[in-house]
């Protein structure tokens, strides 16, 4: 429809007059120059994410009222500020086997209130804020790997109030109350 032509200009520009733009199969705008998945525009519940793409970027799901799982690839290293955000049916995120994720930007899955449960991949070193405010639903939070975590007030810090994160109930609330507005970052 109409709506996605100012999107399409948008990302002409942001891609250099187009280059690299790419539809695939309907629905998955990606910029095929840095395989960075751009904005979905299809209507499916469940979505896998094309194998090939590194990045998700801002607001690529953004208040997608008909998402309900998603399975992001593993040469995905980072999630963009607000990609997920308001995804109000989103129940299901799945990280594939052998996930380079790294960072998981500020409020990108904010307000999914269907999301029950996530699985932290154990390469992901941070976490914006605000990642998973408003998730009224999620109980369960598990890190693969829950050492070296610290929460941090600056975007910035390399250090801060370190914690363990093993107890998945705990996690959540963590993350979606108690310290929702802080960073989280592993360190080395």
């Amino acid at each position: 429809g109409s709506s996605n032509y100012g999107f399409v200009a948008y990302y002409a520009i942001y891609v250099g007059n187009g280059t690299g733009l790419q539809l695939i199969n309907g629905e998955h705008w990606v910029d095929t120059t840095t395989q960075t998945y751009l904005k979905y525009i299809g209507t499916s519940a469940n979505v896998v994410l094309p194998e090939n793409i590194t990045s998700i970027a801002q607001r690529a799901f953004y208040q997608n009222n008909a998402l309900q799982s998603v399975t992001i690839p593993a040469r995905v290293t980072e999630i963009g500020d607000y990609a997920f955000q308001s995804c109000n049916k989103l129940q299901t995120v799945t990280f594939a086997e052998g996930s380079q994720l790294q960072t998981i930007g500020d409020d990108a899955f904010s307000h999914c209130s269907a999301l029950t449960s996530i699985t932290i991949p154990a390469s992901v070193t941070s976490i914006g804020r605000y990642a998973f405010s408003g998730c009224s639903a999620l109980t369960s939070v598990t890190f693969e790997d829950p050492n070296h975590w610290f929460r941090t007030t600056t975007s910035t810090a390399t250090s801060g109030t370190n914690v363990t994160l093993t107890n998945a109930a705990q996690n959540a609330r963590y993350l979606t109350s108690t310290y929702y507005t802080y960073y989280w970052k592993k360190s080395a």
